[in-house]
């Protein structure tokens, strides 16, 4: 796949150029996307081995556990991500070990793809050349940081040694503090690299064994031509509650659909480069997932992963997790991120359909109807409109199939449909399939604008198809008017939201995400959605009406809580995080989606819309 990803890239950018003339862009919207651009960049700028706990970005992994006597059975080696002392980051990786014999020795090799336990066990049995391995060409060194417990441990770290060339650095008598060590990278296949760094020591010299710490171990291999997504919100330094823990390595499918249209909006090549990029990895989850669907969420990093299990290799997608503090399983997957969730694979669809037309490619026309068609055979509700898609009780039980209908994911599926029903190239049955489609949803959506007089219901409560009429949210009211701009009930919508979901900070008009009730009022001390004002921007934009205060309010935000390794993201929540009447929360940090969108307000690009 990475090769003709490849190749359709370099037919993109030697297709005739463009030649309507391109607007200035403003310096704002540069800086937010710049800031996109480092975070799509995080872990690809270079080829990360350890940089913290759960970031989910290192492309090798501590499974080559090896020593005598073995390290599985005598528990006298141990690895830990521990908060106590750090080169950087949230965390450092600490090794203890203790000899059992005068020619004992250990180590661990950082492995790629993982192993499991029971095959390095056998590993005398195993080949590990057999290992695909990464490709590293152009690679000139491994940097790392490392300090000992009480300064006088010794150790040797190397580079390769299963199939690529070996380098070595030590033995290295290691400090108290913290230093950089370098091992320079000579020659030889890069190509399939299964070692990318190693850790040994042994009785002779460590009788007593010894405690060190290990940070920020990185090699300079640039892996920024692969597909990739964006990871949505910068953790940074900040603790997390347990329950949102495993956002540190999380891509939300929609945040990442929403910068696809930002990138976009500019016309400008290196910013489509980027949009083509995720979209790439869209196709490439696509196909991984097997059905024709995306999950709502995946890992940064690496899209997929891979171990070595009952002598062959399965290639799976990655998904969000954070550390078991019990044990076992080792590892713990967030429920949402694995649900097949109508609306998000409907903003992919979209993301896909733009870049069809951003480029005449048809692999993005045809990832857009793979899910439109996951979704038709899916989530069908029994009446108008479609259900929310299909979710797991646990991770490893059966997908089972949403009852609830959202009027936001109707939103999105007119949009898709709507648009595939005008693709001419497509033959008529389809054609046809996709109106009928559209209308179904339509048929939904102005079943939700009559459940009240004055705004959008959320949508269906579970199988009963009563009317959920409160929380009220703010984006089915903004999302209507881009979707069908001058149609009066959803202007109405529009302005009961203006009326209810948003207030006056000094000179700033604010928004939040939802009102438990109608008669609600919104607090200013806390629930301001900055992505939500974003939209509202867009709408009224789309309306003909003034707009520019929402977006001189974004841009008080961005001003107020600019940081030096996050300057110029949106970020979800200010001026601290809230949970949402749906019970769910937006958090205090830049996001990826609250930038995207602010960008698209600040180019007046409607996603909704074919451009």
């Amino acid at each position: 796949m990475r090769c003709w990803t490849l190749l359709a890239l370099l037919w993109a950018s030697c297709a005739a150029p463009d030649l309507t003339p391109l607007q200035p862009v403003d310096p704002r919207v540069t800086a937010a996307l710049d800031y996109l651009g480092r975070e799509m960049d995080a872990f690809h700028a270079a080829s990360v081995v350890y940089d913290d706990v759960e970031s989910g970005g290192a492309c090798f992994y501590p499974s080559g556990w090896m020593g005598k006597p073995d390290p599985w059975i005598d528990d006298r080696l141990t690895v830990a991500d521990v908060t106590s002392t750090r080169n950087s980051g949230n965390t450092s990786l600490r090794i203890s070990w203790k000899p059992a014999t005068r020619n004992a020795w250990a180590g661990i090799y950082w492995l790629y793809p993982q192993s499991s336990s029971e095959v390095e066990r056998g590993s005398d049995e195993l080949d590990w050349k057999e290992y695909p391995g990464r490709d590293l060409s152009g690679a000139t060194k491994l940097t790392f940081w490392a300090r000992g417990e009480w300064g006088g441990e010794i150790a040797e770290f190397k580079f390769g040694g299963i199939r690529a060339q070996v380098s070595v650095l030590g033995p290295v008598v290691l400090e108290r503090e913290w230093r950089r060590y370098e091992i320079p990278i000579t020659g030889g296949d890069l190509t399939r690299v299964v070692g990318g760094f190693c850790w040994v020591t042994n009785a002779l010299q460590n009788p007593r064994g010894c405690t060190i710490y290990v940070d920020d171990v990185v090699i300079d291999c640039d892996r920024r031509e692969e597909p990739r997504l964006i990871r949505s919100y910068h953790v940074g330094m900040r603790t997390l509650e347990r329950d949102t823990e495993h956002l540190r390595n999380t891509c939300f499918v929609y945040d990442n659909a929403v910068a696809v249209c930002a990138f976009l909006s500019t016309g400008r090549q290196h910013h489509r480069r980027r949009a083509l990029l995720i979209a790439d990895a869209l196709l490439e989850l696509i196909e991984l997932e097997g059905d024709g669907s995306l999950c709502s969420a995946y890992s940064c990093g690496d899209l997929a992963g891979n171990e070595w299990r009952d002598e062959s290799f399965e290639v799976a997608p990655r998904y969000p997790w954070r550390v078991n503090p019990a044990g076992e399983p080792p590892i713990l997957q967030d429920t949402y991120s694995l649900r097949k969730d109508t609306g998000n694979m409907a903003w992919a669809a979209l993301a896909l359909l733009h870049c069809w037309r951003a480029t005449d490619d048809l692999r993005y026309r045809e990832g857009a109807q793979s899910l439109a068609q996951w979704i038709l055979g899916n989530a069908e509700s029994g009446g108008s409109g479609y259900a929310g898609g299909r979710e797991l009780g646990v991770p490893g039980t059966e997908y089972k199939r949403i009852q609830w209908q959202s009027t936001e994911h109707n939103i999105d599926l007119v949009a898709i449909f709507r648009q595939l029903a005008a693709d001419e190239t497509l033959i008529l049955s389809r054609r046809e399939q996709y109106a009928r489609a559209a209308e179904s949803c339509e048929q939904f959506l102005g079943w939700a604008a009559t459940r009240s007089t004055d705004y959008l219901v959320t949508g269906t409560i579970e199988a009963s198809g009563s009317p959920r009429l409160e929380p009220i949210p703010l984006d089915p009211q903004t999302w209507s008017v881009l979707l069908s701009p001058g149609e009066e009930r959803y202007e109405r919508a529009l302005r009961f939201a203006l009326k209810h979901l948003t207030w006056r900070d000094g000179s700033f008009p604010r928004a939040r995400y939802s009102i438990a009730e109608a008669s609600a009022s919104p607090s200013a001390i806390s629930g301001m959605w900055p992505e939500g004002m974003a939209q509202v921007a867009l709408a009224l934009q789309t309306m003909g009406e003034p707009h520019e205060a929402w977006l001189e309010s974004i841009e008080s935000v961005i001003d107020a809580t600019a940081g030096p390794h996050a300057r110029d993201g949106v970020v979800a929540a200010h001026p601290e995080s809230f949970v949402t009447d749906f019970d769910w929360s937006y958090l205090n940090l830049p996001h990826v989606g609250a930038t995207a969108w602010y960008v698209l307000a600040k180019q007046g690009w409607n996603p909704f819309a074919e451009h």
